[in-house]
């Protein structure tokens, strides 16, 4: 009996001493909390201050380690992937948009007797990772007292990415000006770089009436390359100057396409319409052109395909004698199968008083053509349209065959 009342006090005892270590151990932990902030600038900024970054993401982790997967995640891709982390605790904000930021609560655990300051207060390292598109990942680490914000410290950043502000004009081939036509464009900019190459391209779109002007975004530098057994990236220094690919025609809204790109043909003379077949077009990539500095500037040529017919004007006849008045004429363009069949105006031939002093012209008329007529033509090669017309009399006789041009408002005639 005694033997089993000592074994049953034994048990009890080593119960009461695992219950005891427990709660001794237990004790011996303290929670604290602590922040830090600063402010996050461009290093490469002449300003002085330097320039602030707006919106870069700050991760701030206790654990190195968790840092460290999280950023090597990051660093194994490319560069113009988005950061993603994956760890189980951390904390975050963004900066401001002078590139100020603070976390102001960041917690960890620490056991009394290994506390700087026992159950009071600690301090600790943190791990920090920032991030931004333009900027890459970049990490960090400093010192955070329990209840307090400290270290606020100024971090530098430096640019992976240019922006380009190009200028694009866009020119009339007829006459040399920028067009009044509203332009839909299409700025194709690849994100590729010797080492990163499958990365979708950037497109750029707007709608653009004479000249207009936006900012494209792509890699800076022509190669970036990994350092073997570290989270970091090196480039050669070749800073990139890519070929982005311009698709331009009339406005999308438009009922009806009157106006479309052409190749410009000041040296060669060839202003002929740009074709799908050589890569232009909706869901082509466009007309290659480089960017060789910031800010660029690119003119683009175009045409109209609907011409309006220029005003015809002139005399007929004799111009002293009242018989070449009330002659019946009619101006006749082309059809489709070259006969002269179609209506530009009729008129009749009448006195013009030429000044005040009583002189007259007689056989003169005006009222064809213009601009209530038009012709299609899309397949001219240089600057300009032409289409063939006849003046013609009542009676079909032919008066005059000649060309009207497109690059022409009027045409003034004498018929003797």
């Amino acid at each position: 009996m005694i033997k089993f009342f000592l074994k049953k006090l034994k048990a009890l005892l080593c119960v009461s001493c695992v219950i005891f270590a427990c709660i001794a151990f237990t004790a011996c932990y303290s929670v604290f909390s602590g922040g830090t902030g600063g402010t996050v600038v461009d290093a490469e900024s002449n300003a002085n201050p330097k320039t602030g970054i707006a919106n870069v993401d700050i991760y701030a982790y206790t654990s190195s380690s968790d840092r460290d997967v999280d950023y090597n995640r990051w660093s194994k891709g490319t560069k113009a992937q988005p950061f993603s982390p994956q760890a189980e605790y951390y904390g975050h904000t963004s900066t401001g948009n002078d590139g100020s930021w603070s976390i102001s609560k960041l917690i960890w655990k620490e056991n009394a007797f290994k506390s700087s300051f026992g159950k009071d207060a600690d301090y600790t390292k943190i791990y920090l990772i920032f991030y931004h598109e333009d900027y890459g990942c970049q990490k960090e680490e400093r010192i955070i007292m329990s209840d307090n914000s400290s270290d606020y410290s100024v971090t530098e950043m430096t640019s992976i990415v240019k922006r380009t502000s190009i200028t694009l004009n866009f020119i009339d081939a007829k006459n040399q000006e920028q067009t009044n036509q509203p332009v839909f464009v299409e700025v194709t900019v690849p994100q590729n770089t010797d080492t990163a190459s499958d990365l979708a391209d950037k497109v750029y779109s707007q709608t653009i009436t004479g000249s207009g002007s936006l900012t494209i975004r792509y890699p800076r530098y022509k190669t970036e390359e990994g350092v073997s057994g570290l989270s970091t990236y090196t480039n050669t220094g070749i800073e990139n100057t890519p070929t982005v690919f311009v698709n331009y025609y009339q406005a999308r809204e438009a009922d009806f396409v009157e106006w479309k790109g052409c190749k410009n043909g000041q040296e060669d003379g060839d202003y002929s319409f740009y074709t799908n077949e050589i890569g232009y077009g909706e869901g082509k990539k466009g007309v290659e052109r480089s960017v060789l500095n910031s800010p660029y500037t690119f003119n683009f040529y175009g045409k109209s395909i609907k011409h309006a017919l220029p005003a015809v004007s002139g005399t007929v006849g004799d111009t002293s004698s009242a018989e070449s008045d009330g002659i019946h004429l009619f101006l006749k363009g082309v059809d489709a199968d070259g006969a002269f069949t179609v209506d530009y105006g009729e008129t009749y031939t009448t006195t013009q008083a030429r000044g005040n002093n009583g002189n007259q012209t007689h056989g003169y008329f005006s009222g064809l053509g213009g601009s209530s007529h038009f012709w299609m033509d899309s397949s001219y090669t240089g600057r300009y349209s032409s289409t063939k017309v006849q003046l013609q009399k009542e009676d079909g006789t032919v008066l005059k065959e000649f060309l009207l041009r497109s690059d022409k408002d009027s045409e003034v005639l004498t018929i003797n």
